[in-house]
């Protein structure tokens, strides 16, 4: 069971960092992914400016740091992301310009712990009753298969009459 939350920060001059980090609180014993799913550039942005939005998330060995949106007036006032983040910590830094700019997205919490334990016990069960489904289907098979067959001697009978 998954449940799924409203995350929002803004990004500014004078809040030009944030950190997405819910394993860090005692309060989120779950599982933890972050969704945004768009950046927008606040209406008191300057004309002219880039706002350029970095993400830093932890790859598969270290930590990555790239751009994720660029925005200005006049040009682009949001963009569309759709950027998952299945691990924290996540920062977001907003590395050129004043913004305000602001990221939209969800917190989803997944199961706890032990339903995931749970669950991986239901799929074993399932994957055995499976196989055991499998072996009588086969039998099955092979019965029909050989109550289609004549023996030689049969057909030879069945030409003489």
């Amino acid at each position: 069971m998954t449940d799924e939350f409203f995350y929002g920060v803004t990004l500014s001059s004078s809040h030009q960092s944030e950190t997405w980090d819910p394993e860090a609180k005692a309060e989120y014993p779950r599982s933890n992914k972050l969704v945004i799913r768009q950046a927008l550039l606040g209406p008191d942005a300057k004309p002219d400016e880039l706002n350029v939005i970095q993400v830093e998330a932890m790859s598969l060995q270290e930590a990555v740091k790239l751009p994720v949106a660029v925005l200005k007036v006049g040009e682009s006032r949001h963009v569309r992301l759709d950027i998952e983040f299945p691990d924290a910590p996540v920062t977001f830094t907003l590395v050129q310009g004043s913004g305000p700019v602001h990221l939209i997205g969800h917190h989803l919490l997944g199961a706890l712990l032990e339903e995931f334990e749970d669950m991986e016990e239901m799929e074993e069960e399932m994957l055995d009753e499976e196989e055991g489904d499998d072996s009588q289907f086969k039998e099955d098979e092979n019965k029909r298969k050989g109550a289609g067959k004549r023996k030689p001697n049969e057909d030879e009978d069945n030409e003489e009459r």
